[in-house]
């Protein structure tokens, strides 16, 4: 057999070998299952084992191959072919858009069951009603607990188990002691541990005052109803509150209820 030195160049479509190809000068034809592996620029081919495995890619959910085969080996040309509509689904107050692309996830603009009056959804502190007398009012009371002002008359739903009610207005009691309490007037009833003893003024004098009470034990979510109700130790004394629209009258008389919150140690 007749052989060629130095590099020889071959432009064809095609090349058919029926028998073996030999490399270097010992005309090494290689072992079964050997491949040829280039040794890199002017260096000659050899023959050597191919590094890496190719393993079947399978299809998982949703998606095929056009083939039609269930695995890709490389051994062919496909196309990966994905299916199936969307995974999401509505839910309250959610909707999905599937004639979008990607669908599109739309909120309500009215928004349900976002109860603030829940124990474990609520806003610590917040003022859940207020009361203002601004125009002129002056009321007296005697001995006998009676009621500052049907006007004062306030409902509330209880974020949590207490709450504040500050009443502020001037007051006057003659050298006698002021008492305040609350009242249900829905139920008929003083509201427990409410009736207390607040100021005593000497003389005549009128003193801007600040009265407190603390309401316990309250269940989240249930309506309670309130009006403030004074008495002093003996008649007569007496609340002023509101303008009558001249300079330097009396203050707004302000009634205000405030929730107290989940962090409150009662003692």
């Amino acid at each position: 057999m007749s052989s060629f030195n130095g590099l020889k160049k071959i432009a064809a479509t095609d090349i058919q070998n029926s028998g073996r190809f030999y490399l270097g000068n010992q005309l090494d034809t290689g072992t079964v299952g050997q491949a040829l592996v280039s040794a890199g620029p002017n260096e000659p081919a050899r023959w050597d084992t191919h590094t890496g495995t190719i393993q079947p890619l399978t299809m998982g959910t949703d998606l095929s191959l056009a083939s039609g085969n269930t695995t890709f080996d490389g051994s062919i040309p496909d196309t990966i072919n994905a299916s199936g509509g969307s995974t999401y689904q509505g839910g309250k107050n959610i909707s999905i858009d599937t004639t979008t692309t990607p669908d599109t996830i739309n909120l309500d603009t009215t928004i349900e069951d976002a109860d603030l009056s829940s124990s474990t959804n609520v806003i610590p502190g917040a003022v859940l009603a207020t009361k203002v007398q601004r125009s002129y009012f002056f009321r007296s009371f005697t001995n006998l607990y009676a009621e500052y002002s049907t006007n004062f008359r306030t409902s509330f739903k209880a974020q949590s188990d207490n709450v504040m009610v500050e009443f502020r207005a001037i007051i006057r009691a003659d050298n006698k002691v002021f008492y305040g309490g609350l009242y249900d007037y829905n139920a008929s009833a003083y509201i427990a541990d409410t009736r207390n003893r607040f100021n005593y003024n000497d003389e005549t004098d009128q003193d801007f005052t600040v009265l407190t009470w603390w309401m316990r034990n309250l269940t989240p979510g249930n309506t309670y109803y309130i009006s403030p109700y004074f008495r002093g130790s003996t008649a007569t004394v007496y609340i002023y509150a509101g303008h009558n629209g001249s300079t330097d009258f009396f203050a707004a008389g302000i009634m205000r209820i405030i929730d107290g919150g989940n962090n409150v140690n009662i003692y």
